[in-house]
């Protein structure tokens, strides 16, 4: 982790300033940092998250760390023929996205929305930006540990990535939702407190927005897994819990009215199923598509100015 003394963070549970000693001025919660990871959750909060992380990776049934460890640095670029190629694929086009808009950018402070395994965010900092990472997860493998893997430096924090009142308004020159935009329980919504953390002049970016012309099937297919993830453990997965997975075509609508941008990463051939899908809408068409908004804010006149 690396300390940001210029960047104010609120406390989960009150709302209050942080001391620089991350305690809330308020009701005393002291927060703490764990293996470079600071926790600003609530106590009910975190003892929850432990518990589905810890189900969620027996359920997914992880890879050890020892057997990626070796990827790491070259990530998301794979070497040729080994099983995980494919995988990373798309990632790759999300590389290439983020790469032109940001390799050769003046510094910027950005916040990345859901790091995964770190795998964009060192190259981020490898650009000279500063970057603060959050999620819910925080394992080695897949989780806001995984930045020990890595020489790059930057603030990861553990916090409830569906409420981000721990930041004040005006903070990032950019925000980044890594592949996680459409698990949101409301993704317009979030899209719009993002906006407000956003600086003037900014952008909000959407990596591997899933889209579906047949959302209510996919939907009943999520909604199946979140029931299998209960019958198995006994525990609802309601970090994720009433979310769909996908976006609909009234999601799109919403976000587009927001002042998002959605377009195919593969513009020729992903366009044509796009245009398919609101022909024929019985056609179970999915796609992985870009966001990218441009954040423009019209400054507040005070009395005197009127």
């Amino acid at each position: 982790m690396v300390a940001n003394s210029a960047m104010e963070l609120y406390s989960p549970c009150c709302q209050r300033i942080l001391s620089p000693k991350r305690q809330c001025s308020r009701c005393l919660q002291q927060f703490y940092e764990e293996q470079g990871v600071l926790i600003l959750l609530e106590k009910a909060k975190e003892e929850q998250v432990k518990t589905i992380s810890l189900l969620l990776q027996q359920d997914q049934k992880l890879d050890k760390p020892e057997r990626r460890i070796s990827h790491y640095d070259s990530l998301p670029f794979i070497r040729e023929g080994t099983t995980e190629q494919k995988e990373w694929r798309p990632r790759q086009d999300d590389f290439r996205a983020i790469a032109r808009l940001l390799k050769n950018a003046p510094r910027k402070r950005i916040l990345e929305i859901g790091p995964w395994n770190s795998w964009l965010t060192h190259h981020l900092v490898k650009w000279g930006h500063e970057v603060v990472a959050i999620d819910y997860f925080i394992d080695e493998v897949n989780g806001l540990k995984n930045s020990t893997r890595y020489r790059e430096e930057w603030l990861s924090i553990q916090t409830d990535i569906d409420d981000l009142r721990i930041f004040s308004e005006n903070t990032f020159d950019v925000v980044i939702f890594n592949n996680g935009l459409p698990f949101f329980r409301n993704p317009p919504q979030t899209f719009q407190r993002v906006r407000e953390l956003t600086k003037n002049n900014g952008m909000v970016i959407a990596l591997g927005v899933s889209y579906s012309s047949s959302f209510k099937k996919v939907n009943k297919q999520f909604q199946a897994r979140l029931a299998r993830f209960f019958q198995n453990n006994g525990v609802e997965m309601n970090i994720v819990n009433q979310t769909k997975g996908y976006l609909s075509h009234q999601d799109i609508g919403e976000l587009k009215s927001l002042g998002l941008r959605l377009s195919p990463y593969r513009e020729a051939r992903s366009m044509l199923r796009l245009v398919a899908s609101m022909f024929f809408p019985f056609l179970d068409i999915r796609l992985r598509l870009l966001g990218l908004a441009h954040i423009k804010k019209t400054a507040t006149k005070t009395p005197s100015e009127l």
